[in-house]
């Protein structure tokens, strides 16, 4: 039976035995590879999920902790997912 890709990445960080290796793209959000891979044909909504189903890619999440002082010289800015200078 096929592994979900949380029990597949546990396994996997575990030492233990997997049915496949973990498909991933670490960095599918950036918008330059969506906007390409719309003109290029790409036939699926623009939600980072639907495009891991799409190429069959194992699902991938991530999130970033910020543990910065309050006078820390940059503003991140979480809509657009990249931090720029004050």
């Amino acid at each position: 039976m096929e592994m979900t890709a949380h029990e597949r990445m546990v396994n996997l960080f575990k030492g233990k035995e997997i049915d496949r290796l973990p498909m991933l793209e670490w960095a599918p959000w950036w918008g330059v590879t969506i906007d390409r891979w719309y003109k290029e044909g790409l036939q699926c909504e623009r939600d980072i999920l639907e495009i891991q189903k799409y190429f069959g890619l194992d699902k991938l999440m991530l999130f970033y902790v910020f543990p910065y002082a309050k006078d820390w010289p940059y503003t991140v800015v979480y809509r657009v997912r990249q931090t720029i200078k004050k």
